[in-house]
């Protein structure tokens, strides 16, 4: 009998880059993100699951075909906006697993529409040593 064996932690920034080439000719997605992301921590972890979670709703719901992904870190946290060119609306009122991701694992997040795009914006407090 084989003992449940936890996957190991990938690389938060190695993970977005793998998510964006598996989406390669279904949508254009590029990122601008702080190589401090690369570095393993359960913030940075969450903080990729974030990116995922908007990525693939901005796709899959949004019809989105163009994404854009950049991080601003601080001392305290790291924000994050995915911007796309997907319908998404700002008033959407169901809550799906996407919506409860973004409440239990964020600081604080937002979808607005701007210019015709959807913004996506979250903060994650960074873990305190």
């Amino acid at each position: 009998e084989i003992p449940y064996e936890k996957p190991a932690i990938q690389n938060p920034l190695v993970r977005v880059e793998k998510m964006a080439k598996s989406w390669a000719g279904i949508a254009h997605i590029s990122f601008d993100l702080s190589p401090e992301l690369g570095l393993s921590s359960k913030t940075n972890e969450v903080v990729a699951q974030l990116i995922e979670e908007a990525t693939i709703n901005a796709i899959r719901h949004g019809k989105a075909r163009e994404i854009e992904i950049r991080d601003s870190v601080n001392a305290s946290s790291i924000e994050v906006t995915v911007v796309d060119n997907g319908h998404l609306s700002d008033t959407i009122t169901t809550n799906g697993l996407g919506t409860v991701l973004f409440d239990a694992l964020s600081q604080s997040w937002s979808r607005t529409r701007v210019e015709g795009r959807t913004v996506v914006r979250f903060v994650v407090a960074k873990e305190q040593s």
